[in-house]
């Protein structure tokens, strides 16, 4: 599988590195590495490669602008670089190979650049994703494989290198449940004890990286997995004690839509908005996140208005436009009233964007007088508009007069 995958739509910008590793004097080896090799192992399409090299990620970065068109962005601190390519369809990692040292738990580590591969697989989380291929010369691949993670792969089990592995970096315990869930894999015994015995030091990474690391737990599919699993795990009670409350959405639902903020709609259907704030804030969601899902328990009353007969457009816009889109995209989802569901759709896909057939400036110049009334009479037009009353230019015009004619402008 290996060998097919290099002579895939890959092997172009295989060679391409390996043209620019033997113009580099200071760089020996060149790497595929990580979850590249397990996903291409275990029969998944893989993500977008990861490289390594043994030397200097500048001067390997410098050589290849010589051979294609890119952009690049320089991580220093990792000695990692993220190359966005112009001609082909992905992007890559590369890293000069290295060690880590923590200086405390969840900090983030020390980095010193090194040439052994052997000692840089030392460092990765999970057996699975501790092996490497040396891609240097095409009729001489070989692989790394120190920690036997072509072993675990076949066994189907996540399995970390060492027991301080959580302790070191603590996000490696949503990594657990992701790489479980996605692969389809068991976390084996030993490794589930050093997550329990490792929950404490959650505390200790910043709630950035906490966030991001959520958000790609719920970014994926099988959600519902991925978050029991965390919850059995004791990983959700650790970040919040009521952040359980976000597994239970009936997973008949998914896979669920893409937008980030219409799943957390539906994860924290249940909750009610203090609960909501609490949740998000201890997640690390930021300001304009949370003053859009607070309005969550909202839906509930929306949802009795909707159902009500014979409303007119104008008076479901008026509900609707009270709540985000995202939130009332995520009712949509799991209300089980016709009435509302159909009302939230035709406000998502028509009342929300119709607009008046005349500005203020064109309303003014018919008499309206400047300031509040404007709007006043903008208000109307839109109104009479939604509701069939109003449709044309000509229309809005003869009515905007009238309001002129009598002085009635509210």
């Amino acid at each position: 599988r290996l060998d097919n995958f290099l002579n895939s739509d890959i092997k172009p910008f295989v060679s391409l590195f390996r043209k620019t590793v033997y113009e580099c004097p200071n760089i020996d080896h060149l790497y595929l590495v990580g979850g590249t090799i397990r996903d291409v192992v275990n029969g998944k399409i893989p993500s977008d490669p990861d490289f390594a090299i043994s030397g200097d990620i500048n001067e390997f970065v410098d050589n290849l602008h010589k051979n294609v068109n890119f952009r690049v962005q320089y991580h220093p601190q990792f000695i990692n670089a993220h190359i966005h390519f112009d001609q082909f369809p992905f992007s890559v990692d590369i890293s000069s190979l290295r060690s880590e040292t923590y200086p405390s738990p969840g900090a983030l580590p020390i980095v010193t650049a090194i040439k052994d591969i052997k000692e840089d697989l030392k460092r990765r989380d999970f057996t699975v994703n501790a092996m490497a291929l040396d891609i240097t010369k095409q009729n001489n691949i070989k692989l790394f494989d120190p920690h036997n993670g072509l072993e675990d792969i076949r066994t189907k089990t996540i399995r970390v290198l060492h027991k301080k592995s959580f302790v070191d970096d603590p996000t490696r315990l949503f990594r657990a449940v992701r790489y479980s869930i996605y692969n389809d894999f068991e976390i084996e015994t030993t490794t589930r004890i050093l997550i329990n015995s490792s929950l404490k030091f959650v505390k200790d990474v910043s709630k950035d990286r906490i966030n991001k690391e959520l958000i790609k737990l719920i970014a994926g599919s099988n959600i519902k997995k991925s978050l029991n699993l965390a919850k059995h795990l004791g990983i959700l009670r650790t970040l919040n004690p009521q952040s359980n409350i976000m597994t239970e959405f009936d997973n008949v639902l998914e896979p669920l839509p893409d937008d980030l903020l219409v799943r957390l709609g539906i994860l924290l259907s249940s909750a009610t908005e203090t609960q909501i704030l609490d949740i998000l804030c201890s997640l690390g969601f930021r300001n304009n996140i949370r003053s859009k899902l607070r309005n969550i328990p909202k839906t509930k009353i929306l949802c009795s208005s909707l159902s009500s007969k014979n409303l007119q457009p104008s008076e479901i816009k008026l509900l609707c436009e009270k709540i985000p889109s995202e939130i009332l995209e995520s009712h949509k989802i799991l209300c089980v009233q016709s009435m509302c569901r159909t009302g939230i759709e035709q406000y998502l896909s028509v009342f929300k964007i119709i607009k008046t057939d005349l500005n203020g400036t064109e309303i003014i110049k018919l008499g309206v007088p400047p300031g509040p009334k404007v709007k006043s009479v903008l208000d109307l037009l839109l109104k009479n508009k939604l509701d069939g009353k109003l449709k044309s230019k000509k229309a809005s015009t003869k009515y905007v007069r009238a309001l002129v004619k009598k002085n009635q402008f509210d």
